[in-house]
């Protein structure tokens, strides 16, 4: 059985959205417990990001290449990006 928590009002500790973070270039991660609906809160994100044509969001998750010694991920995971709000090739 899974269930998933919609995250709502993620801000940081200034009280500024993961979007004005975004238009300030500031970096941020979310940490919270596994299965709790952080990748499809980015998701989420990243198709409601290219809305805005000033942005292309590429979604990139590093989780299936912990393994993979440095040179391999980069050339390896380019490959697999996903980039939000383009056709596929």
């Amino acid at each position: 059985m899974s269930y998933h928590i919609k995250l709502e009002n993620v801000v940081n500790t200034k009280n500024q959205d993961i979007k004005t973070m975004v238009d300030l270039g500031r970096y941020f991660s979310i940490f919270a417990p596994r299965e709790s609906g952080k990748t499809t809160f980015f998701e989420g994100f990243c198709h409601e990001l290219v809305k805005d044509t000033a942005y292309v969001a590429i979604l990139l998750s590093f989780q299936d290449y912990k393994n993979l010694n440095s040179q391999r991920s980069l050339s390896t995971t380019g490959k697999q990006a996903d980039v939000c709000g383009l056709p596929e090739a």
